[in-house]
Formats: structure tokens, sequence, C-alpha cells
């Protein structure tokens, strides 16, 4: 599985409301007529993203089943049926930025998650061994992400969850604040990310 992960703020005097109405139309219209290589697509409105210029951001998640998928994805969004909802969404933001994360450490029968009201945001001590990393978060791997190759501005790795005292200090964690927006089912389970786009 692949994270396609897209930050993105609006600009001067845009109102919340209208930025955030934009938003989730664009992610309605994806969800029905966006291509079958999307599994499933979230947005958060995010606090303290610190590689962003907003203290208030907007993170998007495109979960695709692999790296084909984005050239299915990035065609899809402006294509016939879905540029209008995609322009009227990208018209009022001020900017973006992207990364690729995929789940991440030995994690055999346990599925990916993505809610939690905190993300970390860290890179791993120099002194420490990926497999010493993996034993010390194994009852959280499945909150667990790695950026893909060093795409994007955000650091290696990302866990999320609702703990606030998750990672040691000396880690040095950048933590991020986030609040659900879309879907908008809170009754949404993490097993939906597997369950294939839907038409």
């Amino acid at each position: 599985m692949l994270a396609y992960v897209f930050w993105h703020w609006p600009r001067p005097g845009v109102a919340y409301d209208e930025y955030v109405a934009r938003q989730l139309a664009f992610h309605q219209a994806l969800a029905a007529r966006g291509p079958t290589a999307l599994e499933a697509s979230y947005i958060w409105r995010v606090v303290g993203a610190p590689w962003t210029p907003a203290s208030v951001t907007y993170e998007d998640w495109y979960l695709l089943g692999n790296s084909a998928g984005l050239d299915a994805l990035n065609a899809a969004a402006v294509s016939d049926s879905l540029r209008e909802t995609h322009d009227a969404a990208a018209s009022l933001a001020a900017g973006g930025m992207a990364a690729l994360y995929t789940p991440s450490g030995p994690r055999v029968g346990e599925q990916p998650a993505l809610d939690g009201s905190v993300a970390y945001w860290f890179t791993k001590p120099d002194a420490l061994r990926y497999s010493a990393l993996y034993q010390r978060l194994r009852p959280q791997l499945a909150h667990l992400w790695t950026r893909m190759m060093v795409l994007g501005p955000s650091p290696e790795f990302l866990l999320l969850g609702d703990d606030l005292a998750a990672l040691p200090p000396e880690w040095r964690p950048q933590l991020t604040h986030r609040e659900r927006l879309w879907p908008l089912d809170d009754t949404l389970d993490d097993a939906a990310i597997h369950s294939g786009h839907e038409s």
C-alpha cells in the first residue's frame, strides 16, 4: 500500500467554510468517479506541521495499492468528470506540498491504521538500529508509516494515535494535531481502506 499525502492551505481571505466545502466536494466526486486504483481518500485539518508555511493546513491522504496508482490518480483528478470539482478546490489554495508514505515495519497480519488525534513525525535516532526501533514500537506498528525514497518535506517516520507520550522525548518528534473532515462517517472502520474503491 502507498499513501500519497498532500498538504495544502487556503489563500488569504478565503473563508474556512468555503475552502472546506470545496475540498469535500472534490473528495465526494473522487469517491464516486475516481480510478479503481484509489482505495480511499481522507482529509484532516492539521495544526502544527512545521514544513508548511501555514499554522493550519489540510492533509489529504490518497491510498493506492501501488505506485502505478499514482498515474491513475493524477490523470483522474483532472479528467473530464472531475476537473470542475478539482479546479474549484485548487483555485482557493495558496500552495501545497506532498510526500509518499507506506506502512512501516514487520507487521504480518496487522492492517495499517490511519485515525488518531495526534501525529508524531520523527527521524530514526542515529544510534538506533531499525530493528530496535520496530521492537520499541511493536505495540504501535499498525500506526507506523515510513516516507518513501526521501520524497517530500516531512520526516522519515509517522506514528499516528491519541497518546501524547507515545515516543521518547529524546527522539525529538514533531507533533501535529489532527481532526478528520472526510469521510464524514465517524463509524468508518480502518478495514474500509482494504475494501477497495466503490463506484
